[in-house]
C-alpha cells in the first residue's frame, strides 16, 4: 500500500473479524446447507496457486 506522506509503500495491516451465532433457527441452518452444497463454496485452488507455507518458504530463500 502506497504511504501517504511519503514515498515508497509501506505495510497493510488487514484486522477480519467473524462471528458465528451459536443458535440457528430452522430457515437459517436450511440458508446455510443450501450454501454448502453451491459450486461457489466449494475450494478449487489454481495449480498455479501457492499455500500460505510455500509464500512463507519463498520469502526466506
Amino acid at each position: 500500500m502506497t504511504s501517504v506522506n511519503e514515498y515508497g509503500r509501506g505495510d497493510l495491516i488487514v484486522n477480519i473479524n467473524v462471528w458465528t451465532p451459536k443458535q440457528l433457527t430452522a430457515e437459517e441452518k436450511n440458508t446455510l446447507e443450501q450454501l454448502r452444497s453451491s459450486e461457489n463454496f466449494i475450494p478449487s485452488p489454481d495449480h498455479k496457486e501457492k499455500g500460505f507455507f510455500q509464500k512463507v518458504k519463498e520469502m526466506f530463500q
